[in-house]
Formats: structure tokens, sequence, C-alpha cells
């Protein structure tokens, strides 16, 4: 398993050959400045909640990866 921390609330998790991404905030994100977001791997992107610090990139890397959203029902995603 490897972690990797991209600021605020953003992280990813590779494990057993799948990348998982969590509540990606990177292009704002002044902590992640140095992130390239079309680098960053996912087959799933979890959202913890619909806060624009969680979700700002998440359909961008989802349209590019093609990874999997799960998210709860009233995100507005």
């Amino acid at each position: 398993m490897n972690l990797t921390y991209y600021g605020h609330s953003c992280f990813s998790v590779q494990i057993e050959g799948k990348s998982i991404l969590f509540d990606p905030f990177i292009t704002p994100n002044d902590l992640a400045k140095n992130i390239n977001v079309d680098e960053i791997p996912a087959d799933y992107i979890f959202i913890s909640h619909g806060h624009f610090d969680h979700i700002t990139d998440a359909i961008t890397i989802a349209q590019r990866t093609g990874a999997k959203l799960v998210a709860g029902w009233k995100m507005g995603i």
C-alpha cells in the first residue's frame, strides 16, 4: 500500500494495483501548487461531502481517467 498526501483534504491510496483518490481539491490549493493534476491516477474517486474544497477536481480527473466516482446521494455532482 502507498499513501500520497496532496494537501488539505486530498490524498490517494494505491493498493493491489488500484488507485483510490479522496476529496480531490488540487488546482486551487496552495499546498498542492506543484502537483500536476493531469498526472494523478485514479480508478476510484471518493467524495466525503459536497464542499468545493473536497470536489473541485473530481469531475476533471474522473473524465480523464475513467474513474468511478463514489459519493453520497445528496452531493450535487
